[in-house]
C-alpha cells in the first residue's frame, strides 16, 4: 500500500504474523491470522497497481504451495509483489502474468533447506 509518514516517522500499513511457535504444517493460511486479514482486506480495498513487499521468498509462502496461493490473492486483488531479496539476484517485482516457476521452486528449495538446518541443529542437541 502507498507509503505514509507522519512528522517523518514511518506509517505505513504493516501486518505481522509470529509463527516461530509453529511446527510444521500443510495449512499455513490458518497459522498466519494477520495474512488472512490482509488478503481480505486487498480484496475490498482493490489498490490496483500497488505492490506488497516482502523482504524474501520466504515471506511470501512457506512452501511452493502456500507462495503461489499468496501470489495469486494478491494478483487477485490487482496488486503487485515486490521480492526485496531473490537467490544472488537481488529485489524482484513480479505482476499478473508473470512467470512465476523458477521463483516457487525457489520457495520450495528454501523451505526444505530451512527444515534441514532447523532439523540438524535439533540432532546436534
Amino acid at each position: 500500500m502507498d507509503e505514509s509518514t507522519l512528522g517523518g516517522v514511518d506509517v505505513s500499513a504493516l501486518f505481522v504474523d509470529d509463527v516461530r511457535h509453529v511446527k510444521r504444517t500443510t495449512n499455513w493460511p490458518a497459522k498466519l491470522v494477520e495474512r488472512g486479514i490482509l488478503l481480505e482486506k486487498f480484496q475490498t480495498l482493490r489498490p490496483v497497481g500497488h505492490q506488497v513487499f516482502f523482504a524474501n521468498p520466504l515471506c511470501v509462502g512457506f512452501s511452493e504451495k502456500h507462495a503461489r496461493s499468496t501470489v495469486e490473492a494478491l494478483y487477485d486483488a490487482g496488486l503487485e509483489v515486490y521480492v526485496h531479496s531473490v537467490k544472488d539476484n537481488g529485489p524482484a517485482l513480479y505482476q499478473k502474468g508473470d512467470d512465476m516457476t523458477e521463483f516457487y521452486e525457489g520457495v520450495g528449495l528454501m523451505a526444505n533447506a530451512k527444515h534441514q538446518s532447523a532439523h540438524r541443529k535439533q540432532k546436534s542437541r
